[in-house]
Order: C-alpha cells, then structure tokens, then sequence
C-alpha cells in the first residue's frame, strides 16, 4: 500500500478465526516507532455476497 502522507501504511482483511465472524477491511498507518492508527471497515449482512 502506498504511505498516506508519508506514513508507512498497510491493509489487510481480517477473516477472524471463526468462520461465521464478519470480515472486515483494515487500514493501519504507523506514525512513529509507537504509534500506530488502525482504521477498520465491517459491512452488515445486508450487503454481503457470497
């Protein structure tokens, strides 16, 4: 993923380990050798396919 204002920046799915837990997308932006802002998104049933 590219740097989000310079920032090293990852993100990944987080498929849980229990397959009927909702997967969500994850955005995680380090801004020093501490800190780190996570950023999740989980849709609803409704707008799940498959």
């Amino acid at each position: 993923m590219e740097p989000v204002q310079g920032y090293p920046a990852v993100g990944y799915v987080d498929t849980g380990i229990d397959p009927q837990h909702k997967r969500s997308c994850v955005v995680t932006v380090g801004v020093s050798d501490e800190l780190a802002y996570s950023v999740s998104l989980t849709l609803g049933d409704n707008r799940r396919r498959g």
